[in-house]
């Protein structure tokens, strides 16, 4: 029995690991993403869609079609004429009745046709292919921003497993200061206040890695929305491995331009296409008809089938005051200069935003260096005021507000170098999706 269940809690322990998704940098979450995410399954799904749009356009080229008709008809009334007696030898001026047409009439009509010159389909061809790099710019553009939002959940999930180590540790400063006080206390050398001091610093520092721990789980459910994964994810990169270069990173992405120049182009064609479906289209026609006719029954053997047929050349005009054709043309005039606009806009929007990018890597290198430095200071501040407390030559609310700077320090510093790597991997996946 006691075997049985080792070997569950074995198994268990196995599958547990393999819901598990290991994340040691963030190429791997990209990677992830590239086989889990909504968007990425949209985007694919959307490109093919807009290839399938492509291929159609060629085919309607030319338009082919061929009508089939076929028809049985009953004449249970036909048509009764007057035609004058004295044909059929009857005495003059009156008339006979008879009876025209036949009851069963059975008929196939095959009408094989395609157009010859169609400009108005000649343009929606290039309009799909158009059309399909904008599509394919806008997936560039949907996956940078996944990129962006993955970078951030994931540089906060390091930030915070690195402020939870700084915190775990400063629980352990502070659990020690209080030993020391209740040592002290004992021997009658402090206050009882400055026992609820330490109480209370212990108290507060455990407080604050508990929401340390809160915050980073929820950026692990962050992290798993953008994924579209229900397993367990572990981000297993190190912050304080990170070592960030001094020197400036230069962004140079353009890919919002690209698209608004894609949709410009799109917008132009699309006019075009509205103009050019105001010209004529010049079509082949052609008929391969059959016909039964019978006063016995459809399709009687008795009777010949009678075949005519026809082949030609069409030439269709929708005069130009076709007002929904002027309509649409007018449209797509006005789309074309919003689309043309929007891309002069997104020329100087790029510029501005590569050089907030850059100044922006800049200031968290500059924080970083600060934070560094505050650090060092403080924690040689620190140990000599853990040293001259545990001497008697200092106060216990001083120790502790040592403490609160040089912890304050040590998670500004995390906060910096997150902010750091966050910087240099946007400026990284601005630059590389092109």
């Amino acid at each position: 029995m006691r075997s049985g269940f080792i070997i569950f809690l074995l198994l268990s322990t196995f599958f547990s690991r393999a819901q598990t998704v290991s994340l040691p940098s963030l190429e791997s979450a990209f990677r992830f993403a590239d086989t889990s995410s909504f968007v990425m399954d949209q985007a694919n799904i959307q490109e093919k869609l807009a290839k399938l749009t492509t291929n159609a356009s060629y085919g309607n080229v030319l338009n082919p079609r061929i009508p089939v008709t076929g028809a049985l008809t009953n004449n249970t009334n036909l048509q009764v004429s007057f035609i004058p007696a004295e044909i059929f030898g009857g005495p003059a001026g009156t008339f006979r009745e008879v009876t025209m047409g036949q009851q069963y009439i059975t008929s196939l009509t095959i009408a094989p046709q395609f157009d010859i010159i169609n400009p108005g389909h000649l343009s929606d061809m290039k309009s799909a292919r158009l059309n399909e790099e904008v599509v394919q710019w806008e997936n560039k553009q949907s996956k940078q921003d996944l990129y962006d939002q993955i970078n951030s959940a994931y540089h906060n999930i390091l930030s915070f497993q690195a402020q939870i180590g700084v915190l775990q540790r400063h629980v352990e400063i502070a659990d020690s200061i209080l030993k020391i006080v209740e040592g002290k206390n004992a021997l009658g050398m402090v206050r009882a206040q400055d026992l609820n001091d330490a109480t209370i610093n212990l108290i507060q520092y455990q407080n604050k890695l508990d929401q340390a721990k809160t915050a980073v789980e929820n950026q692990y459910f962050m992290l798993a929305i953008l994924l579209d994964t229900e397993k367990s994810l572990e981000v297993s990169a190190d912050l304080w491995a990170y070592s960030p270069t001094m020197e400036s990173s230069l962004a140079t992405g353009d890919l919002s331009v690209k698209s608004y120049l894609a949709r410009e182009a799109y917008a132009k064609q699309t006019w075009r296409s509205a103009q050019w479906n105001q010209l004529p289209t010049l079509s082949f026609v052609s008929s391969l008809s059959w016909q039964n006719n019978s006063n016995a029954k459809f399709m009687d053997p008795a009777q010949r089938w009678i075949n005519a047929n026809y082949l030609g050349l069409r030439l269709s005009w929708d005069f130009p005051t076709n007002v929904q054709k002027l309509t649409t043309s007018s449209n797509a005039k006005l789309n074309f200069q919003l689309a043309e606009e929007a891309a002069d806009h997104a020329r100087l929007q790029t510029t501005f935003q590569n050089q907030q990018m850059n100044n922006d890597y800049e200031k968290a290198l500059s924080d970083y260096e600060s934070a560094l430095r505050v650090f060092v200071l403080e924690e040689n501040s620190f140990g000599h005021l853990l040293n001259q407390y545990d001497a008697d030559l200092v106060a216990l609310d001083k120790l502790l507000a040592g403490q609160v700077k040089l912890m304050a320090a040590r998670l500004n510093m995390a906060s910096a170098l997150a902010t750091v790597a966050y910087s240099k991997e946007k400026i990284n996946i601005h630059n590389s999706i092109r």
